[in-house]
């Protein structure tokens, strides 16, 4: 008898025990799913917009895909994914596909030979080669058309820009190019860098 009275306050004892474990478990995952979507706040700043991707798709459906500035909410990753896209900001990179690296020391004499792999060139219509160092600014116009189309942005400005040079280039001769016209040189390779980027269909990308 002494034994069954044993063997039944163990039992309860265990299922006590049970219980508290299984009211502690209950209250751990309460408190981890509460961490979870407390961590799906974010804040957009002032110069930039901010789109959702729910699952690798863009959530929401006309202006609702864009995020203004300040304070939003959404589940946090997997489930979705915040892209911040810094629409007023200008961006700037350098194109040094046609300059020859030679050029930057002073104390060194420019290659009398002209080596291809080693040295940047371009050509103009006069068959002239000459060396330019190019710095593009650039902003993103349209967010939806950025997340949608473009997954290299500097990749793609670079060869669209690259494009645009050599091909206005050819209608320059070289004082032309580097001096009587040079603003007009630079100004017609912007109008036929953003034809170019507009052809592709990214309609994100104004290049400044």
């Amino acid at each position: 008898m002494e034994r069954k009275n044993k063997g039944s306050a163990a039992l309860e004892y265990f299922s006590k025990a049970l219980r508290i474990s299984f009211q502690f478990l209950k209250f751990l995952i309460g408190i981890l799913i509460i961490s979870y979507l407390l961590s799906g706040f974010f804040t957009v700043k002032q110069d930039e917009v901010a789109i959702v991707l729910r699952w690798g798709k863009i959530k929401g459906v006309g202006d609702r895909r864009i995020l203004k500035p300040g304070f939003h909410w959404t589940f946090p990753e997997p489930i979705d994914k915040v892209v911040r896209i810094p629409v007023k900001r200008v961006k700037s990179l350098e194109l040094r596909k046609f300059w020859s690296p030679d050029l930057d020391k002073k104390e060194v004499s420019p290659a009398s030979i002209l080596i291809p792999y080693l040295h940047g060139y371009l050509i103009t219509g006069d068959k002239n080669i000459i060396h330019t160092l190019w710095h593009i600014e650039y902003r993103i116009d349209d967010p939806i058309s950025y997340i949608e189309n473009i997954s290299d942005e500097e990749s793609l400005i670079k060869s669209a820009v690259s494009y645009a040079i050599i091909k206005i280039a050819g209608k320059y001769n070289v004082d032309e190019a580097l001096r009587t016209k040079l603003e007009s040189f630079s100004y017609m390779v912007k109008i036929e860098a953003q034809k170019i980027l507009d052809e592709l269909n990214t309609g994100s990308v104004s290049y400044t």
